[in-house]
Parts: structure tokens; C-alpha cells; sequence
């Protein structure tokens, strides 16, 4: 899969070396139908990013410029296209740097070739989601700035195009949330619901999110990090767990003697144990180049449930983490703090209120116990869904790790009692 994706990158960069230098003297290919045309083709690419869908949204940015080569929606939706591109797991620094200069060649030209007051629009708009998507510099912040002034100086002349003006508010919240400015991301998103002319569900989501962030107070840089991604990894939860919660100090505090020799000791970066038959292994085999090693290495000591190896020593540390996975990890925390063993199996036997989860589920019992300890919501409290299976936002997580530590504060005893 990995060699797929880095080929698609390849053939990327090699037809745009080919459209530079041959669009000048290519005939544009003629229509086939009223809806193909570069307008058309340009909102349904803008809509496929809207999906995640990189590589149909690609599509059609190239069929509109295969009508028009100099189209700048099209130039500016291809250049944010290959900044994502870039970000890809694995990608050669110097293909990704290459995509990067790329990407910056062809909104310099939307920029000079939009003509009209709705190119104009699309194209600061997409210029606004490429710098976003870039975040590169101190000051990148500002530059999003400034196209947001040129977008909203747009709808000064030119009243038919109001209807699109939460458009650019929204961005602009994104934008901020993706900054860490989150007092001016509320303020773009409430101006989205104010106006109430589109994107009112994506802001009100938006809102929400930066609610539980406000809400969770992260202490981290880390943490402020991690409140902004859709989906959590387990090498982040490791290091958010260390961090956010610190777990270390957390579990050896009400740990015994016995206890914090087995399972509290921070291990060293060249930590390893001895299995029955002598032979040295680590604690898990693909971590070794992870920049998060030290942080997953010590939640492996803790043996934290829901974030262990598996048999063959692989931690998956790029693995998103699941709802279900998550409350066994604090289940796990909640009884090491209060040794309260009885939690485990509390639940055991009931009925399951949950739309969506057997009562025989592995994580049965930790799911209604955050669930009824208000530390987890339902994913959908209408129909009584807890979502075992869907990822866990970053959001979420830092808002129920910090209902959790106020849940733990009369367990903890002071490192001098």
C-alpha cells in the first residue's frame, strides 16, 4: 500500500513537470456535457477534500484544467492538493520538498490568473486551506490573514456573492483552532452561525470541539497539539497518558513497595526484560525509532490495559485507538488509583444499556463504568450508542482525562504522606 501511494506522488510530480511545460502549446480538450466545465469540476473537488477523498478531488482540479489550463480555481485547488500530498507518512524529504515548491508555484499563479470576483473568492479561499495545511513559519498565521481581508473585501463590490460569505469565516476559524488561537476560532465560528448562510453544522461541530478543549484545559504543549487531530494514535495516547495525566507519579504514588519495583519503574531507553528461556527482548520491537519511544516504553512498564504488545512484541505504536480500547485504558487508571479491584466486575452480568455493546463484551464493564462516572459520553445519546469502534478525537480524549484527574484527586496522597 505504501509503495502504491508513493507511486501516485510520483506520477503526481511528473505530470505537472509535463503540464508546465507542455500546457502552453496543448490544445484544451473540448467539453462533453453541460456540467463539464472548470466551475463545476472546481466545486466538486473542493467537496471530495471536504471527504478526505485526496485523489478524486486531484481528478477533478485536472479536469478543469484540462479545459482550461490557466483556470486559477483549478491552479489553486491542485496547489493545496499537493501540500496534503506532502504530509504523507513516509515520504522522501526530497519528493515532499519538491511537492511543497510545487504547490507554492501554482497558487502564486491562481493568485495572478483569477479574473472575476468569483475567482477571485475561490481562489483566496483555497489559498487560506494550503497555508493552513502548510503551517509553516512564525508568522503563517498572518498570511491566512491576509487573504481572509482579500476574500471578505470581495463581498464589499459585489453583492450577489453574500450567500458565500460564512465561507471564508469558517476557514478562518480553522485556522486560528489550527494556530492555537482558540478565543478567535470561537469568534470566526460564531460569526459562521450569526450569518447563517452555510457551514452552520460544520461550526457548530467546531464549536463543540473547542468547548471540550476549553473545557479540558491541556497543561501541555503536547496536549494543545493533540486537541486539534480527529484521531488518536496509541504512541500519542502513550505520550498523552505520561504527560497530560503523569501517570508514572500517578501509579506509584498508592503503588507498595513490591508493586512499584514490578510496575512503576520508569525504564531507561535501553530497557529490556529476561523471558523464561534468558533471551533479551524490548518491550516492543516497532518502537525503536519512534520519536515517542521513552513515553511508550514507560506505559509498556506500567503495563496500562488497552496499550500493551501483543505476543510478538509489536506495539502498533501508528494504530488509531478505539472508544472501546480507550475506556479499558481508564478503567485500568481509575482502579490502579483507587484500588478499588471490585470496579472490574462490577457491571458483570447486567443488562446492557447500550444500543451498540453486548453485555459479554471484553470491554463491557469499563465502558459503563466511565460511562457512569460521566468521564466518557455516549457517541450518540438519542439512540444510546457508546461507539465502541469509532477512533477517539483529541478532544475528547483530553476532556475525559481531565474529568478523570478530577475523579482521582481524593485518592491521591501527597508524596510526603
Amino acid at each position: 500500500m505504501r509503495i502504491c501511494w508513493q507511486f501516485s506522488i510520483l506520477l503526481t510530480i511528473l505530470s505537472l513537470t509535463a503540464l508546465n511545460g507542455c500546457n502552453k502549446d496543448q490544445a484544451p480538450r473540448p467539453s462533453q456535457g453541460t456540467l463539464d466545465n472548470p466551475s463545476f469540476h472546481v466545486m466538486r473537488g473542493k467537496d471530495l477534500l471536504d471527504e478526505q477523498r485526496i485523489d478524486a478531488a486531484s481528478k477533478q482540479f485536472d479536469l478543469a484544467l484540462e479545459l482550461k489550463s490557466d483556470y486559477a480555481p483549478a491552479l489553486a485547488g491542485k496547489a493545496l492538493i499537493l501540500t496534503l500530498q506532502s504530509q504523507q507518512l513516509g515520504l522522501e524529504l526530497k519528493n515532499a520538498a519538491e511537492l511543497l515548491k510545487e504547490s507554492e508555484n501554482l497558487l502564486d499563479k491562481a493568485l495572478s490568473k483569477a479574473s472575476g470576483p468569483n475567482e477571485e473568492l475561490s481562489v483566496q479561499l483555497l489559498a487560506m486551506r494550503t497555508i493552513t495545511a502548510r503551517a509553516e513559519g512564525e508568522d503563517w498565521i498572518d498570511d491566512v490573514e491576509d487573504h481572509f481581508n482579500d476574500a471578505l473585501e470581495v463581498f464589499k463590490d459585489h453583492s450577489d456573492l453574500r450567500a458565500s460569505k460564512a465561507e471564508p469565516w469558517y476557514h478562518w476559524g480553522q485556522s486560528n483552532e489550527k494556530a492555537l488561537r482558540f478565543e478567535e476560532a470561537q469568534n470566526a465560528f460564531m460569526k459562521v452561525l450569526e450569518l447563517n448562510r452555510g457551514f452552520t453544522r460544520e461550526a457548530n461541530h467546531a464549536m463543540e470541539q473547542l468547548n471540550k478543549i476549553v473545557r479540558a484545559q491541556p497543561g501541555t504543549r503536547h496536549g494543545l497539539g493533540l486537541a486539534m487531530i480527529d484521531q488518536i494514535t496509541r504512541a500519542d495516547m502513550a505520550a498523552l497518558l505520561m504527560q497530560e495525566l503523569k501517570l508514572a507519579d500517578l501509579y506509584g504514588r498508592n503503588a507498595t513497595p513490591e508493586k512499584q519495583e514490578l510496575r512503576f519503574k520508569s525504564p531507561s531507553k535501553d530497557f529490556v526484560f529476561l523471558e523464561k528461556n534468558n533471551l533479551e527482548r524490548p518491550l516492543a520491537s516497532d518502537i525503536s525509532d519512534h520519536p515517542l519511544r521513552e513515553d511508550i516504553e514507560t506505559i509498556l512498564k506500567l503495563q496500562v490495559r488497552g496499550l500493551e504488545s501483543n505476543p510478538q512484541y509489536l506495539f502498533f505504536p501508528n494504530k488509531e485507538i478505539t472508544r472501546a480500547e480507550y475506556a479499558l485504558m481508564l478503567e485500568d487508571v481509575l482502579i490502579q488509583v483507587t484500588q478499588e479491584t471490585s470496579q472490574s466486575t462490577r457491571f458483570v452480568g447486567d443488562t446492557s444499556p447500550f444500543v451498540d455493546v453486548r453485555p459479554d463484551a471484553y470491554y463491557y464493564n469499563a465502558a459503563r463504568t466511565l460511562v457512569s462516572r460521566n468521564i466518557m459520553q455516549l457517541q450518540d445519546k438519542v439512540r444510546g450508542e457508546f461507539g465502541p469502534d469509532r477512533a477517539v478525537a483529541g478532544a475528547d480524549a483530553l476532556l475525559s482525562l481531565r474529568l478523570l484527574k478530577d475523579e482521582l484527586q481524593r485518592y491521591v496522597r501527597s508524596p510526603s504522606s
